[in-house]
Formats: structure tokens, sequence, C-alpha cells
């Protein structure tokens, strides 16, 4: 560290240990987690922020369920860790998440479900235009493998609960800037940590997004050959260790404990070929900072 570098350290020292401990939790999360590439399958449905009790406590679709640990704590990081700097010749991304587009990698093919399938009164991608876009696009693709990453049971929440407070949804440029008619509107996290809401309430709405969402998990079953695998790319704390939502580089069982349950057909015969899909890294630059302002990029 040169005497500039020093002079500054001295006068943030908040700055410098939260640097710190994002370096530690960030090399503690690859160290225990799990790289998804490395796993077996042909087709992995990601779940956004889904904890892996909550999971095993709705779920009813037949499998073998286990438990797994994610390599990150935020889809940021996700994508990062799994991801970035790679050619993936043999992935096709059906993504309804925009931190797709935060990294530079390559792959067979990218569908972005926030460009094409939008819903403005949700501030989301809904379950069920995930499934019609995969419906329509599943065949051009026998022999990828193919990631299908949902937006739920991540916020804005989804179901009949979904109404008992006011949201936020989230934007194309990046799921943590606030959308909608009343982007001012806190972050849940934020009103939970203040005490304006309840705990009760949005874990209510959390499990109920994920309840919603289930059925649309069995349509996609029904329409991918392969075997298939649910799973998450992060979880979701509300309040343990003071943690809220699912900060990157956090290193807590909350966050990283996620499911995977596997399920069996017929294996599909996967092909590499040259990629020629980039992620357009470009989509973010003036996100950035608003993502700053928000703290979720130091």
């Amino acid at each position: 560290m040169n005497l500039k570098s020093l002079k500054i350290a001295l006068r943030n020292p908040k700055k410098i240990i939260t640097h710190s401990k994002k370096k530690v939790g960030r090399l503690r999360n690859s160290i225990h987690g799990v790289n998804i590439l490395n796993e077996d399958w042909d087709n992995l449905i990601i779940l956004d922020a889904c904890r892996y009790d909550i999971f095993d406590e709705l779920n009813y679709i037949p499998g073998d369920l286990e438990i797994k640990f994610s390599n990150a704590s935020s889809s940021d990081e996700f994508m990062e860790k799994n991801l970035d700097n790679k050619a993936h010749g043999d992935l096709v991304y059906i993504c309804a998440n925009p931190h797709i587009d935060n990294i530079r990698a390559s792959f067979h093919e990218i569908i972005r479900l926030w460009e094409t399938d939008w819903n403005e009164s949700k501030g989301t991608v809904m379950p069920s235009d995930v499934v019609n876009r995969v419906r329509d696009n599943i065949d051009k693709f026998p022999n990828k493998r193919i990631i299908i990453h949902m937006m739920q049971p991540h916020r804005p929440f989804v179901g009949p609960k979904s109404n008992n407070f006011e949201m936020s949804g989230f934007s194309r440029q990046g799921v943590n800037i606030p959308y909608g008619s009343s982007p001012e509107v806190p972050f849940w996290w934020d009103r939970l940590r203040s005490g304006e809401i309840e705990r009760e309430s949005v874990w209510s709405m959390y499990k109920d997004s994920l309840d919603y969402t289930l059925p649309y998990i069995e349509d996609l079953l029904n329409l991918l050959p392969g075997k298939s695998v649910i799973s998450a790319d992060h979880g979701n704390c509300f309040g343990e260790n003071n943690i809220y939502g699912h900060p990157s580089y956090t290193h807590h069982a909350n966050l990283l404990k996620i499911p995977w349950l596997t399920v069996e057909k017929e294996r599909k015969d996967i092909v590499w070929e040259p990629p020629y899909v980039q992620s357009k890294r470009t989509h973010f630059i003036e996100a950035q900072d608003n993502l700053n302002s928000l703290g979720y990029i130091q």
C-alpha cells in the first residue's frame, strides 16, 4: 500500500473494514460453494433468492432433493463466479435476471426475458411468461445445456399475498434499482430493519411467491427433455446476524444453502460449438451510478 492509499484508508476506516469483510466473504463462498457448470445436468432451472428451507417445506415436485451450497450470496456474484470470462459453447441461457449482462462471457444463445417479456404492472418477469418463452424456443436447442433463470421468489413478490405492502419492482438496468411509479419506496429489507413492517408479513409473501411459482416449474419440466435440476443462485436473510436481503460476498448459511432437486429423464447428447452470442456489459453502464449510490457496488 502506498502512502496515498494509506492516507485514504486512515480517513475511511469503515470502508476498509467493509472491503476486507467482502474479500473474506468472497473467498469463503468460493471455497465452500458449488460451481454449477461442474455439476451433472442437461437443464438447470434457477429460482432467484430461494432458500433451501422454504423450498423443502413447499415443494411437491417428485425428484431427489439434496442440500448444496452456492458459491455466491447475490446474483451478480453468482454470474461472476460461475459464468464470467468463459466461452459457453454448449449453453443456452434463458434469463429473467439482467445481471447476466453484467459479465463478460459468450454463449450459444442468450434469451433476455426482461427485454421481451417485461410485465409493466408487476415490475418483473412473471413465471407464466418464462414458460411461454421456453415453449417457443426449446426445440431450437436439442443438443445444448439450458439454464432457465427465473426471478421468483425474489422481490417484487408475486402471488395472492403480494399486495400486503407497497413494493418497488426491479429495473431493466438491474434488479437492485427501484422501478415504477414510486421508485422511492424502500426495499423490504430496509423497512424490515427499521421496524416499519413485520418479519412475518415479508416471510409470508416470500413463501407465497415460491408457492405461486412451483406449478410453472412443473410446466417447464414437462417441456424439457433430459436431466433437469431445480436450484437457486443464492438464498435470503431476514435479519439473521443483522443481515437483510442478500448482500454480495457475505458468508451466511441462509444466503448459501440452496435446494438441488434432480428430476431424471433420458439424457440429451450435448454438443459444444464455438459460441457466438456475447453478454452485453454495456447494458449496465447507465445503471452503475444508481447501483453505487444504493451501496451495491463498492
